[in-house]
């Protein structure tokens, strides 16, 4: 993938699942001002009939959810205990409660559906948070072709590199932390609609996160016959 790296993002959502020292450090680093927190919040608190409206949405998406690995259970309990690794104030009422009730995964699976990505595998995970990674530091959509150019690019990536030789669980441990990271960006894109600027933040957010946790540019990367290739 050039400077997209799939292999490299393996320690990264590693460190994002583990909440080390190192990374909660970053992330704290580059979180948003306090003054930024309160403008979410003062943006968003209007976007809900009430707190808690949205949190029987988050039941309904619960009790609707199909059953499910103790593997995602682990990942969505770690990655909300670690929200400081998303460098921007989230705009949900509840982040924690989002990953935690299973709603997270159920957002980035019915994603993963809509797109016609395989489920269950580490390839269609890889090209969900990359390409939502892509689409909102660029505030660009993909189209089906580039969906299944990035699919093609990352299944051989896969091949080549040192996930390879890993066993089943350790693919899905991966799988899971890319799936649960998209969902929570899925969710922030849906509250964000109609505002530009904080659209705006959230691109930033992504594309600073992505450097982070990869060393991967979204903005510096176009989608080509390949895949990923500079522009």
């Amino acid at each position: 993938m050039g400077q997209v790296r799939t292999a490299s993002l393996m320690v990264a959502v590693q460190c994002a699942m583990l909440g080390t020292t190192a990374c909660s450090a970053e992330g704290r680093g580059a979180s948003a001002s306090s003054e930024e927190a309160k403008a979410v919040a003062v943006l968003f608190s209007s976007g809900f009939k009430s707190i808690e409206e949205e949190k029987a949405r988050i039941d309904k998406m619960r009790l609707a959810y199909r059953p499910y690995s103790g593997i995602r259970r682990t990942a969505e309990q770690r990655l909300a205990d670690n929200l400081q690794n998303f460098s921007l104030p989230l705009a949900m009422e509840n982040p924690g409660e989002f990953l935690r009730s299973g709603a997270a995964g159920e957002t980035a699976d019915r994603k993963l559906a809509a797109l016609g990505l395989p489920p269950d595998t580490l390839a269609g995970a890889t090209v969900l948070m990359f390409g939502l990674a892509w689409e909102l530091a660029n505030q660009r959509p993909l189209s089906a072709i580039d969906q299944q150019a990035l699919l093609s690019q990352v299944d051989n990536q896969l091949k080549t590199n040192e996930l390879r030789d890993r066993g089943d669980t350790a693919k899905q441990r991966e799988a899971e932390i890319r799936l649960l990271t998209a969902g929570v960006w899925l969710e922030e894109a849906r509250l964000r609609q109609g505002s530009p600027a904080q659209m705006q933040a959230l691109s930033d957010a992504v594309q600073r996160d992505m450097l982070r946790m990869s060393g991967s540019d979204m903005r510096a990367h176009q989608i080509g016959a390949d895949g990923f290739e500079k522009r």
